[in-house]
């Protein structure tokens, strides 16, 4: 569901942003990030990684520990010009190490894995500045663990 206030070219640019990453054209995505964008991404607890180069990172990470990630958007809202919470929700096969700082590091489990998360975007002169996402580390959790039952 799109709030009225969501732009059609700014919903756009959003729904693109994910495409990108679901297509794996991290470097097309990076583009889309300002050189000194600030994103806090996994893993938590540590400093925030800047523009694109922090972004494809960030994706990279996702990919190793989830080969077939994929974000599914639900919904963009606005709040003023240029700030937005999207709730997406990710999906993939735990494959590779994952990396969730102060929340621990975890081996493979080869479990499908669904997870609601909430990215905050701050989009100014065409470009994201700033993205924060979070996620219902409970619900991942507890399907990781899901493993020994």
């Amino acid at each position: 569901m799109i709030d009225r206030a969501v732009t059609p070219s700014s919903d756009e640019f959003i729904r693109r942003y994910y495409q990108l990453y679901n297509e794996r054209r991290i470097q097309e995505a990076a583009e889309l990030f300002a050189p000194d964008a600030v994103l806090e991404h996994a893993p938590y607890g540590g400093p925030p990684a800047r523009g694109g180069a922090g972004y494809i990172a960030s994706a990279e990470r996702s990919f190793d520990a989830f080969p077939n990630a994929h974000i599914q958007v639900l919904g963009i809202h606005s709040h003023g010009e240029s700030t937005y919470d999207v709730d997406l929700l990710a999906t993939g096969t735990h494959r590779g190490l994952l990396d969730l700082g102060g929340y621990g590091r975890f081996e493979p489990t080869g479990l499908e894995v669904r997870v609601p998360h909430r990215e905050v975007i701050e989009i100014r002169n065409g470009l994201i500045v700033y993205a924060s996402v979070t996620l219902d580390v409970d619900s991942l959790l507890a399907q990781l663990h899901a493993r020994g039952r």
